[in-house]
This record gives structure tokens, C-alpha cells and sequence, in this order.
């Protein structure tokens, strides 16, 4: 998946305080059941309106099942993978101690468990989480810092190579919302390692324009442009489920 898109949809952090809820960290108000995130690169405007060009020709699918409480159950995730040229699909499935999530599996299509992780918090309002390998390597670790509101507003990702534990990736990125808790523009600093055993560094920013809120005020439809480029890159779509 690509890691701006994370920033944007990856994993909620467990609860810590009371009025901490995986939908807040998301900025999802209401009391949502699913939400669905769907994620185009091929999209035209119709009519003045942005469309995919095929609604099933997505890059990212991302299905949150959510707890009434707001809590994050379960996670089904399809992305494309350009070495298979193929959509996979993976499940996320949480575990909860005394309220939150405490770890999480990730399973592939087959139900086979690919990762582990576990969520420890540093304080009322960070995280992190450790991603292991089934065989029990490490495979990454995240630190989320939340804003007062509980929003995901700055990170860090360090992804490891399994078998000989050195860093081969560092991401730190932070976020800026509106009033209602919807992304409008990400900051990345990328650290990849390259053949030669040194790292690289880049930089992207990108914005989102929201073109379609809810009655709750949940943007349903954006676009995503990277700063100092006027052609969007990606239309976003999301479908959001609320209980009655």
C-alpha cells in the first residue's frame, strides 16, 4: 500500500482513554458501521463531476468494520501488487484487553496468518506498534502521535528486512484537518536504503481537495494532488455504513 494512503486509512491504535475511540483517531463522525475506501489512479470528470472510470478498477480497497463503541474489529484490505500484477486481499482481525486493542493478526486471502502485531501505549495521546512475521521477525514498527482530538497527526514507520533485522525504510509524516477532522494535506520524509547499502532521501506533500461531505460531515469524495502539481492524482471514495 502506498504510505501516504496509510497515513490517510492504516491501522487504528487501541484505546487508552475513555473517550478515545479508533473513529476519532480516523476523524469519522457518527456512529459509523463500515466504512469502505476505495482509491482510483484511472478516474475522468463527467459532467463537472470526478468518476472512476471503472468502479471495480480500484488500487486500494480498505473495509473497516467498526463496534458500536467505535473500535475497529476487523479490517479487509485489497491492494495492488505491480509484481503480481493482482489485487490481494488480507484481513486484519483485532484482540481486546480490559477495552482496547491490545495486537491484531493479519491474515491472507487463504486465512493463513502472514503477521502479528501488538499496540503499546507511551502515553495518553502516542502509541506504537510492533509487526512481526509469522516466524516471529521483525517486520516493522510504528509510533503515532495524536492531536487533542485524538487525530492521527504525526508518525513515524521503520520497516526492517526479516532475516538480517537491519532498517531498510524510515517514513515521518505529519497530518493537517479541517474543523471536522478530514485529512487536507500530508507531509512525508522518506529514508529508503538502495542496493548499495545507503540511504536515499525524498520528500512528498500532497493535499486533498474534498469534493462530497455527508450529512455527518465525512468527506465521501476527494481527490489527492501532490503540492505544486493542479492535476489530481488520485480520486478517493469512501461509503460509510452508520447504525440506527
Amino acid at each position: 500500500m502506498n504510505r501516504i494512503l496509510i497515513v490517510f486509512l492504516f491501522l487504528a491504535g487501541c484505546s487508552r482513554s475513555p473517550s478515545y475511540s479508533d473513529m476519532k483517531e480516523f476523524g469519522v463522525n457518527g456512529n459509523p458501521k463500515t466504512v469502505v475506501t476505495m482509491v482510483y489512479e484511472n478516474f475522468h470528470a463527467v459532467n463537472g463531476e470526478w468518476e472512476p472510470a471503472d468502479t471495480e478498477n480500484y488500487v486500494s480497497y480498505i473495509e473497516m468494520k467498526v463496534k458500536e463503541e467505535g473500535m475497529i474489529s476487523e479490517i479487509i484490505s485489497r491492494d495492488f501488487n505491480p509484481e503480481t500484477n493482482k489485487l490481494e486481499e488480507s484481513r486484519t482481525v483485532f484482540t481486546f484487553k480490559e477495552g482496547r486493542k491490545s495486537s491484531g493478526k493479519i491474515y491472507d486471502s487463504n486465512w493463513d496468518i502472514n503477521e502479528f502485531f501488538t499496540c503499546h501505549w507511551l502515553d495518553d495521546n502516542s502509541y506504537e506498534m510492533h509487526g512481526f512475521s509469522f516466524e516471529g521477525r521483525l517486520l516493522f514498527t510504528q509510533k503515532v502521535f495524536l492531536d487533542m482530538q485524538y487525530r492521527d497527526q504525526s508518525g513515524q514507520f521503520t520497516y526492517f528486512d526479516p532475516l538480517s533485522g537491519e532498517i531498510t525504510f524510515n517514513e515521518y509524516y505529519t497530518n493537517s484537518f479541517d474543523s471536522h477532522g478530514n485529512i487536507i494535506a500530508s507531509i512525508s520524509e522518506n529514508q529508503a536504503k538502495n542496493e548499495a547499502g545507503r540511504f536515499t532521501s525524498s520528500e512528498i506533500n500532497v493535499r486533498y481537495e474534498k469534493l462530497l461531505n455527508d450529512n455527518f460531515g465525512n468527506t465521501v469524495k476527494s481527490l489527492m494532488y501532490e503540492i505544486g502539481n493542479d492535476d489530481p492524482k488520485r480520486l478517493i471514495i469512501r461509503k460509510i455504513i452508520y447504525y440506527e
